[in-house]
């Protein structure tokens, strides 16, 4: 008679989905939650996923521009559902090497003048959809990680604070009108960068050698673009966002509620309480 542990029995009767994985926190912490949940069906990324991301489940290896290999690998597996995870700098498209599918798919995202970020991820979720594959939003699996608004911290903004906010929130606005990045670092009501191709970290990071004053201030705010397509590449902080804030030497922190991921909460907060920093939702 076949012995079956209880734990490999439950497997058996675990919903399938299907995780892309890029790099960061974000992924660690969605797989690490997600495994004791759902039978997990990994797509990692050469060159950008961590390997031992893809520990204890079933997974391939793919080149960015195989996305034909990626479908086939859900689809021999009868995997319905699918999120993506973790952040991905914007290849040079026009480089890429595919298959057939991927092929298929960079004409249709650069049969357009400009393409950003959420033009691509748009035009691959489409994609995948029409191939009979359902796009979840991580927020909609791991809802802890979106937040109300709030603001988490001991240290409240204060009115310059709030003036850089505000000033901050129709940057982001008018730049995600064009897909131009999720962020903007505002100081004493200059706005010291915005986010391009670089991501966060290097944002910050540059704008810590601009900023104006040695006086603890200056603010980071994310927020998603209009018509952003939410099941993928929502604006994120975590620890390393307010490690590398204090370093540059900047105040605060500003996410948009409910449309955001807040990574590490805890530890994020009482980094800042420390510092004496603020992190907020607004």
């Amino acid at each position: 008679m076949l012995f079956v542990s209880p734990k490999k029995q439950n497997r058996q009767y675990m919903k399938k989905l299907g995780i892309i994985a890029a790099k960061g926190d974000l992924s660690k912490n969605f797989i690490d939650y997600s495994k004791d949940n759902y039978e997990l069906f990994i797509v990692a990324i050469n060159g950008i996923t961590d390997p031992a991301l893809v520990q204890d489940s079933k997974f391939i290896w793919i080149d960015i521009g195989e996305i034909g290999k990626a479908i086939d690998f859900f689809k021999e597996n009868n995997v319905e559902e699918l999120v993506f995870v973790g952040s991905l700098a914007k290849p040079d498209l026009f480089s890429l090497k595919t298959d057939m599918m991927g092929a298929k798919l960079l004409a249709k995202i650069t049969k357009d003048a400009i393409f950003g970020d959420n033009k691509i991820l748009s035009s691959l979720v489409e994609f995948l959809e029409s191939n009979e594959l359902k796009v979840l939003g991580v927020h909609e699996i791991l809802k802890t990680l979106v937040v109300n608004a709030a603001v988490f911290t001991k240290i409240s903004p204060n009115e310059q604070d709030n003036n850089d906010i505000e000033i901050a929130k129709q940057v982001v606005k008018e730049l995600g009108a064009l897909d131009i990045g999720q962020g903007v670092i505002v100081q004493n009501g200059i706005i010291l960068g915005v986010e391009a191709i670089e991501g966060t970290d290097q944002l910050i990071k540059r704008c810590g050698e601009l900023k104006r004053s040695k006086i603890l201030s200056g603010i980071l705010l994310k927020a998603s673009k209009p018509n952003q397509e939410l099941r993928v590449d929502l604006p994120a902080i975590g620890i390393e966002t307010i490690k590398n804030m204090k370093e540059a030497g900047f105040k605060g922190i500003a996410i948009e509620a409910q449309r955001s991921i807040f990574l590490n909460q805890d530890e994020v907060i009482k980094f800042a309480n420390k510092n004496k920093m603020f992190v907020l939702a607004f």
